[in-house]
């Protein structure tokens, strides 16, 4: 009986310390970021002044002919075309992102803690955590507990489409290349809500896992690019984001990087 106490004393005693511990921890990651992120507008900012600067320096050294903005507009997910983010959200691993609510309450504290203690994350409320903690490593996140302190004040101020539009205009595609809209002037010498579906997926595969940047900019291996093009298109007719007859269109269109001149 009295070793049963004594085990009941010790676990009590580190469930106080557990309560006292990640408090401050926490705390003391958001205390350790290069800015304070207090609301949405702090997020923009940050985002926007290291953007901005990394597109300044690059855009310097180029032709001012080729030059593209270097401003960074506020991601708005009205201008975000519809089937790239059918791209994105399947491509996340969550195709039916839109379809549940934004994830709160106990259950995006349980998330939280299982990203403490690397576990794995699944659905919807997977992804917005996943999408936030992308977001939480561009505003100076390093350790674990600061991506789970910065990914929570990510997801707290900024909405489910909001997650999505933030992450698709400060992915990097190339050096000095950031945000989308970018990516399609550059890559594809398009507007992005001008892009057919077959475009938007081709330029998809600029996108890690793919990293087909290069070989798409230089159109160096056409039929490698229409295959992963393909499949692309492929994985979203079978969730049932694009119609078959979609997918078939598609996949008759010639690689737009045969067409752009360099």
């Amino acid at each position: 009986m009295r070793a049963l106490k004594m085990i009941l004393m010790f676990m009590l005693l580190g469930i106080a310390a557990l309560a006292i511990f990640l408090p401050l921890s926490w705390l003391r990651a958001l205390d350790s970021l290069p800015a304070p992120i207090e609301n949405r507008y702090d997020i923009e900012l940050q985002l926007r002044q290291s953007i901005e600067s990394e597109r300044n320096a690059f855009e310097a050294r180029r032709p001012k002919e080729v030059r593209q903005p270097v401003a960074w507009p506020t991601p708005d997910f009205a201008t975000l075309p519809k089937d790239l983010v059918a791209l994105y959200v399947n491509e996340q691993g969550c195709p039916n992102y839109f379809g549940t609510p934004m994830e709160e309450g106990w259950a995006w504290k349980k998330r939280l803690w299982n990203s403490l203690l690397n576990q794995g994350v699944a659905g919807n409320g997977g992804c917005e955590l996943n999408i936030s903690r992308s977001i939480a490593f561009l505003l100076g996140a390093k350790t674990t507990m600061e991506y789970a302190a910065v990914a929570d004040r990510v997801h707290r101020f900024l909405k489910k489409e909001d997650l999505v539009a933030f992450d698709l205009e400060t992915m990097h595609f190339g050096k000095g290349i950031i945000g989308v809209h970018a990516a399609s002037r550059e890559l594809m010498q398009k507007e992005l809500n001008e892009l057919t579906l077959a475009e938007m997926a081709e330029m998809y595969i600029a996108l890690p896992p793919y990293d087909f940047w290069d070989e798409i900019r230089l159109c160096s291996n056409a039929a490698m690019i229409r295959t992963n093009r393909d499949s692309l298109l492929s994985s979203l007719r079978k969730e049932g984001l694009i119609t078959p007859e979609a997918e078939k269109a598609a996949n008759a269109a010639p690689p737009r990087c045969l067409s752009v001149k360099r």
